[in-house]
């Protein structure tokens, strides 16, 4: 992974230095998802959008 890709996931994580193995899991999860859903967004732009040359 670039660090562009590790953005959205870094910034949930970031100040979780003392927290516990749940909070951990819970904001780990989020971040997952977040990117799932940037990514199904990222895929249905692509795939609906204007073609080129059209």
């Amino acid at each position: 992974m670039t660090d562009k890709e590790n953005v959205p996931k870094k910034r949930i994580l970031d100040g979780l230095e003392n927290s516990s193995p749940e909070e951990w899991k819970e904001a780990w999860r989020k971040a997952q998802a977040q990117e799932e859903r940037r990514d199904a967004w990222l895929r249905e732009r692509i795939n609906n959008g204007p073609k080129p040359g059209q």
